[in-house]
């Protein structure tokens, strides 16, 4: 074998050998290590299937906007969407307010007519003397059916609180978990939570749950520091 031959051999296993270091990378990286995701961008597959399915729409020349606070008129257009899907009447409520993430869910929890199960959890809550807060019911129920979203570590600063304002991604992924229902899970959030029971519990059993309970929302931060021993 002569020298040119030699030479075209070693330079096409030396690309194959790139070719495969490349695909290796590329399969055992996350599919978002590429690029960084950001509060309008981290779930574009659930914001195209907002809009395919007529439940949200884009906002002209703006594109889906994932970004920017979710409109009560957005709200009212979306809760309408899946009422019609479900058969039901749409949610009535006060377009005036603003949309914070837990009134957000409490509006979807109403509209999938899982009202009075989240109320029962509240109530049995509450009965047990761990001091809830207001919307512990609803996001109990919300996130028992997906609603929610935990963002990874390394993606904290995509985390919203319960009083902060709803996004229109955060609203696509709620709205995208109630388009992959499959018929069983309202049925069966009201069957496991309509049972929700609490025992009674000790003066110290009660101070930790307290501290619990009133984090019901909260996203997990790495390395947060508050609430001592």
């Amino acid at each position: 074998m002569n020298r040119t031959v030699i030479s075209r051999h070693f330079s096409f296993a030396s690309s194959l050998a790139a070719l495969f270091a490349a695909l290796l990378v590329t399969c055992f990286l996350p599919a978002h290590a590429a690029a960084k995701l950001t509060l309008s961008s981290w779930n574009l597959s659930e914001q195209r299937l907002t809009v395919r399915e007529g439940v949200m729409s884009e906002l002209g020349g703006a594109g889906f906007a994932g970004a920017q606070h979710l409109s009560a008129q957005t709200e009212s257009t979306a809760l309408a969407a899946i009422a019609a899907r479900e058969g039901t009447a749409p949610v009535n409520f006060n377009t005036a307010s603003s949309l914070t993430l837990v009134r957000f869910d409490a509006l979807l929890v109403d509209q999938l007519g899982l009202a009075d199960v989240a109320e029962h959890v509240q109530q049995v809550t509450a009965g047990a003397g761990l001091s809830p807060p207001s919307y512990f019911g609803s996001e109990v129920v919300a996130r028992y059916l997906g609603l929610r979203y935990n963002h990874p570590a390394g993606e904290d600063a995509l985390e919203l609180y319960p009083r902060d304002l709803i996004t229109r991604a955060e609203a696509a992924h709620s709205f995208a978990a109630v388009l992959g229902f499959e018929g069983w899970d309202v049925s069966s959030a009201r069957e496991e939570l309509s049972t929700f029971s609490l025992p009674q519990y000790s003066a110290a059993q009660r101070q930790a749950l307290h501290i619990a309970v009133s984090k019901i929302g909260m996203p997990y931060v790495w390395g947060g520091t508050t609430d001592n021993t």
